[in-house]
């Protein structure tokens, strides 16, 4: 990314490999550099908003996706993203009175193995 720091696609394409790796948080940090570098560029929002989700950011992605649409009103991804974040919220809210906006990961231990 040194050799170009303006072009956009640099970060955005990092960022598209760390969600393949399954590393959120540099996705996340590489899809906010190209978003800096091109406020239009819907495929960084979307990236990022995956990445987002996948942190357990759903207001976020949630905003991500949003954004998308405004960019590419017909985007089938993200209008699907929304939808898969609402109905997590609304689960939520039917089984425990409150929505989420951030969602943290739980690792329960079964206390017999240990």
């Amino acid at each position: 990314m040194e050799a170009d720091s303006t072009n956009v696609l640099l970060p955005a394409n990092r960022a598209m490999a760390y969600l393949k790796l399954q590393r959120y948080k540099e996705a996340e940090e590489d899809c906010s550099k190209a978003i800096a570098l091109d406020g239009t560029y819907s495929k960084a929002f979307a990236r990022r908003g995956t990445a987002r989700a996948a942190l357990g950011l759903l207001k976020q992605a949630k905003e991500d996706f949003e954004e998308v649409l405004k960019l590419e009103p017909g985007n089938k991804q993200a209008f699907y993203e929304m939808k898969k974040i609402a109905i997590v919220r609304m689960w939520f809210h039917a089984h425990y009175g409150f929505c989420v906006n951030v969602l943290t990961p739980v690792v329960f231990v079964d206390k017999s193995l240990t």
